[in-house]
């Protein structure tokens, strides 16, 4: 997402070791804060202020690229682990926005084997956003605006003959996170954001910004435009810009994602109709994090609602020319376009001949052919004439719609693109409309209003039903969507630390202590007093019971962070998760899978360190090590490694490497593929049960049965502490799976 806010997470140099130091491993590993993660600096008191986006990664490039990819390989696993549970989370490489940068993110991306979404230009920076669960589930909600849509369309529109839903769902296309070229004047979407959202974007960054920032990409989250419009702008030569954006986003004020909704207003030469945000706040709910409230904002900026804007008592008469004359604009736009459906539909053959003809109709200067005509123009025509052809009472409707709001604006009211681009985003900023989705105290949910929201129709199908522009995204739709992310954050909030790493019971948060209590010793009378009572006595046993670092408060989840990382006492709560998390996994990795002190290598170190690439195990897991790619120099030192790696799994290093491999415990192939469909963290603590030798016959026999395998498919979607239980059974877990299975396929 965006930059912004409070705290900025930079670049912390090297230390340079001595040879000794190189030398000698032990040392290596006992001076962690040699090898920590950059920095967390404080932001100014202002900043801090507001209150927002205080646990973004932020880097300064200056050319080094062996420092940009030490800094990436440190930190992209904890954004990602804090995206997890949050939803999402930013890095943000200043000065990064020539091709090398951009080039060594994804390739230090694909060396981790994880995914993020790449905004380049925005200030001349690279923003890396990774995504999570929750963040993905609610993508889903541009899904239910354009299903709300196309219901209104097909029992409004009141044509002839009867609409079948399936006949003209087409009419609204989906873009997807289709790239989009962009230019705005990003120092004014940061003012208008902060003015109206109290948002504020890093000292870092402030000094980059200036005027209007000319050709940056950026991808939506989802998109969508009306199918006549794709074919207007194939006609026209011009690229396809959307109607209507959606961007999701998780933080701690809505404006992180309000920045990025409104440089699609103000970004798209007013061709975008509507810009939605997704704003989603994680908390507590009975001691266990949890999604606690969705919020969505529209951004309406049809030429229906600029004309009713601009006869509003609150606008200045100064900006009232500004909102007529951009209403005409895009007005001008549409009807072109739409009567260039309305010719198309009333051909009796599609042929080039025909097109050219109504093309060059409707157009002033209609150019060239030779560009634009070939079999996809005509299969596309052929398209828009099926499924338009079956409105042709909404088609007139909509253009009388159109025709009648150009008649009262007058062309000398008319200015240019860029004389109304960034006034018209500040003033459609400063009145959205939004809904609330929240969770109760009892566990219910509450929307508000209670009715749900109403969106711009136009926007999704491009035509007008009986009745009006305004369509209803539902409170059941809304809950709908809530519902399927807050579920999918489950997952990745139960990873644990041995409870003698606690200094005392304060560590745990104070509201969590019944949760926590309930958790160690479930269906037990007064489980809080005997966590109290046992704390010490717990703490001493030879197999310590373990805690979910989630109940654990800030102090503690930085200590056990720091093992690793170093971390500023003033972190959120959250990032301090996401390090702790990293930490415990740290701890579980062997001892030869580690570099030095377990993080990346140091770009000041020796070259035989430089460049090597980690491949992190599941945490704890056996699973087979596959050797390290050289370094960049080729020689004897790379054979050493090599050597090391051949040698680590025989005695006194003779075993061969393919000996030691076929040695160790293997995955089903079958099995294999069903576990690769959950959430990372959690199929990384499925795959260390699965790995138990205790498993390994069952595992093998469950592969050759297609009713367990479906059963096994399904308890991957049951929560982890369920198939945890059921993986201590391994006698058992066959003729469970089989059942579970059964009942599947009967249902």
């Amino acid at each position: 997402m965006s930059p912004g806010g409070a705290k900025t997470y930079s670049r912390r140099e090297p230390h340079l070791l001595s040879d000794k130091d190189l030398k000698d491993k032990r040392s290596l590993r006992s001076l962690p804060a040699r090898f920590s993660a950059p920095e967390l600096r404080s932001a100014s008191t202002s900043d801090q202020s507001t209150g927002v986006y205080q646990d973004h990664f932020i880097f300064e490039y200056t050319g080094r690229d062996d420092k940009l990819r030490y800094w990436l390989r440190i930190n992209l696993p904890v954004a990602n682990i804090l995206a997890g549970f949050r939803g999402d989370a930013d890095l943000i490489v200043i000065n990064g926005d020539s091709p090398n940068p951009s080039k060594v993110v994804q390739e230090v991306l694909d060396e981790l084997d994880l995914k993020g979404r790449l905004t380049i230009g925005i200030a001349g920076t690279v923003i890396i956003q990774m995504t999570g669960g929750p963040h993905s589930i609610v993508t889903a909600l541009g899904e239910e605006v354009r299903d709300a849509a196309l219901n209104d369309l097909v029992h409004r529109s009141n044509e002839e003959t009867q609409l079948e839903r399936e006949d003209i769902k087409g009419c609204i296309a989906t873009t997807g996170d289709k790239d989009t070229q962009l230019s705005a004047n990003v120092d004014q979407v940061v003012k208008v954001v902060h003015r109206n959202f109290a948002y504020k974007v890093p000292p870092k960054l402030a000094g980059k910004l200036r005027g209007k920032t000319e050709g940056f990409i950026k991808s939506p989250d989802f998109s969508f435009s009306p199918l006549h419009r794709r074919f207007w702008a194939k006609l026209k030569k011009h690229k396809l810009v959307s109607s209507a954006f959606g961007e999701v986003s998780s933080s701690d004020s809505t404006g992180k994602g309000v920045f990025d909704a409104l440089l699609f207003v103000g970004g798209t030469k007013l061709k975008a109709d509507l810009s939605v945000n997704a704003d989603l706040k994680i908390g507590k709910f009975k001691g266990q994090r949890c999604l606690k409230s969705l919020k969505v904002t529209f951004f309406d900026i049809t030429a229906g609602r600029l004309l009713d804007l601009s006869r509003s008592g609150d606008i200045d008469d100064e900006d009232r020319p500004v909102l007529r004359s951009a209403a005409k604009l895009k007005v001008r736009e549409e009807l072109e376009s739409l009567n260039l459906l309305k010719g198309l539909i009333n051909l009796s053959q599609i042929t080039l001949m025909d097109i050219e003809q109504i093309r060059s109709e409707v157009f002033e200067d209609s150019g060239s052919q030779s560009e634009i005509f070939n079999h996809k123009t005509i299969r596309l025509a052929k398209q828009c004439a099926e499924i338009y052809g079956k409105f042709p009472l909404t088609l007139e409707r909509t253009i009388a719609h159109y025709n009648g709001i150009d008649r009262q604006v007058s062309d000398e009211e008319c200015l240019g693109v860029d004389e109304m681009e960034d006034r018209i985003m500040s003033l459609v900023a400063a009145y959205p409309s939004d809904v609330m989705v929240s969770l109760k105290e009892d566990g219910n949910l509450q929307v508000d209003p209670a009715e749900g929201i109403s969106f711009p129709i136009l926007s999704f199908s491009g035509l007008l039903p009986h009745g009006g522009n305004a369509s209803a995204l539902s409170a059941k739709a809304l809950s709908r969507v809530f519902d399927a992310a807050s579920d999918e954050m489950d997952s990745y909030l139960h990873e644990t630390v041995s409870f003698d790493q606690l200094e005392s019971i304060s560590d745990i948060q104070d509201d969590s202590l019944d949760a926590c209590a309930n958790a160690m010793f479930p269906n037990e009378a007064g489980a809080l007093s005997q966590l109290v009572s046992s704390f010490h006595d717990l703490k001493r046993k030879k197999s310590p019971p373990q805690v979910e670092l989630q109940y654990l408060t800030r102090n503690a989840l930085i200590r056990i962070g720091e093992k690793h990382y170093k971390i500023p006492s003033d972190v959120s709560e959250s990032l301090a998760l996401a390090f702790a998390v990293q930490s415990v996994w740290d701890d579980r990795k062997p001892e030869e899978e580690e570099t030095e002190g377990g993080y990346p290598p140091d770009p000041e170190l020796s070259a035989d360190h430089t460049g090597r690439k980690r491949r992190r195990l599941s945490p704890g897991s056996k699973e087979q090590r596959s050797l390290e790619s050289l370094p960049s120099n080729s020689g004897t030192q790379g054979a050493e490694h090599v050597d090391e790696d051949l040698a680590a799994g025989g005695s006194g290093g003779t075993a061969s490497n393919a000996e030691r491999l076929a040695s160790e415990p293997q995955i089903p192939s079958s099995v294999s593929d069903r576990l690769q469909k959950v959430p990372r963290v959690k199929r990384e603590r499925i795959t260390e049960l699965l790995l138990q030798g205790a498993l390994q016959s069952c595992m093998h026999s469950v592969a050759q049965d297609q009713v367990a395998l479906d059963g096994l498919e399904l308890l991957f979607k049951d929560h982890i502490k369920v198939i945890t239980a059921i993986f201590s059974m391994p006698e058992i877990v066959h003729q469970y799976l089989r059942g579970k299975g059964q009942a599947k396929n009967i249902n």
